[in-house]
C-alpha cells in the first residue's frame, strides 16, 4: 500500500508513538526504560530478569536495544504486546492510535463504561462531547457551500469526516454511559427488545 496509510497493528503503534515522541519530547530510552519495560514485567512478559546489579544492567541494556530495534522498524513488535504499549502511551496519542486499531477491523472506536455494573454513577462528559462537536464545525470547509461535491478540497473535507466519526464515536460512548448510570435506554433500542421478546 503505498498510500502511506498503516495497514497493520504494528505500524498504527509504531506510527502514533513517533508522533508522541516528536509533538512532546519523550524519548525512546524514557518509553522504554520507564514505562514499557515495566509494564512488560509487570505483565510477566520478561521472566529472565537477573537479580544480581552487574547483570541486570546489562540486560537491561539488552531490552532497551531489542526496544530501540522495534521503535526503529529493525525488529517485529510483538502482538502480545499491543495493548501494554497502547497503555503506556499518553492521551491523545493513546486513543488516536486506538481509533485507528479500530479502523483497520472494520469498527469504530466506542469504548466502554470502566464498570459493568448496571445503574453504577458514571461520570457525564459534555465537555468532551462539546469540544468534537467543535471540532466538527472548526473543520467544516467542506460543507461551506451547503453542498458536498468533486470541487471540495479532498483534505479538508477528510479532516470533516474525521471529526465526524470522533463525535459519533463520542456520541456513542456518553449514550453508553447513561445507559449504565441511570438503565435506561435510548427509545430505537427498547423499540427494538420490545419486537424481540415478542418473536
Amino acid at each position: 500500500m503505498g498510500s502511506g496509510i498503516p495497514f497493520r497493528e504494528d505500524q498504527i503503534l509504531l506510527q502514533h508513538t513517533a508522533r508522541w515522541f516528536s509533538e512532546t519530547g519523550m524519548s525512546k530510552n524514557q518509553f522504554s526504560a520507564d514505562r514499557l519495560i515495566p509494564a512488560l514485567m509487570r505483565a510477566g512478559f520478561f521472566v529472565d530478569e537477573p537479580q544480581q546489579v552487574d547483570q541486570y544492567e546489562n540486560w537491561l541494556t539488552a531490552k532497551r536495544r531489542h526496544l530501540t530495534n522495534i521503535l526503529n522498524g529493525k525488529t517485529n513488535l510483538p502482538l502480545a504486546w499491543k495493548w501494554l504499549w497502547l497503555d503506556q502511551m499518553d492521551a491523545p496519542y493513546r486513543e488516536d492510535a486506538l481509533r485507528d486499531l479500530m479502523a483497520i477491523s472494520g469498527h469504530m472506536c466506542v469504548p466502554l463504561p470502566d464498570s459493568s455494573d448496571v445503574r453504577a454513577p458514571t461520570l457525564a462528559d459534555l465537555a468532551g462531547l462539546a469540544k468534537e462537536f467543535s471540532d466538527v464545525l472548526a473543520n467544516a470547509a467542506a460543507a461551506a457551500d451547503g453542498v458536498y461535491g468533486p470541487d471540495d478540497c479532498p483534505v479538508q473535507a477528510q479532516r470533516m469526516q474525521n471529526e465526524l466519526f470522533e463525535l459519533a464515536e463520542k456520541g456513542l460512548s456518553e449514550a453508553i454511559k447513561i445507559q449504565q448510570g441511570t438503565g435506561v435506554s435510548p427509545r430505537s433500542i427498547e423499540i427494538h427488545a420490545a419486537r424481540i421478546s415478542i418473536k
